[in-house]
């Protein structure tokens, strides 16, 4: 089992945002209990770990940019 490393909840699911694939390495998410925001570290055992803060910002910025190309 996945725990939020910074609540120690266990991570239930997770979701991809266009509903199509399963979580890669690199991808992000949010804890639903603590709101931490957490990257999958590895392929295999999906390692829940928290991202750092700049790379968190790049990230949203790009969704914001394709959330609005898709309006």
């Amino acid at each position: 089992m996945r725990h939020c490393p910074n609540c120690q909840h266990e991570a239930e699911a997770e979701t991809c945002i266009t509903g199509e694939a399963r979580p890669a390495p690199g991808d992000y998410s949010i804890c639903f209990y603590c709101f931490a925001v957490l990257e999958f570290f590895t392929e295999n055992d999906f390692v829940i770990c928290q991202a750092p803060p700049a790379e968190v910002l790049r990230h949203a910025n790009r969704l914001r940019e394709m959330k609005a190309r898709m309006s």
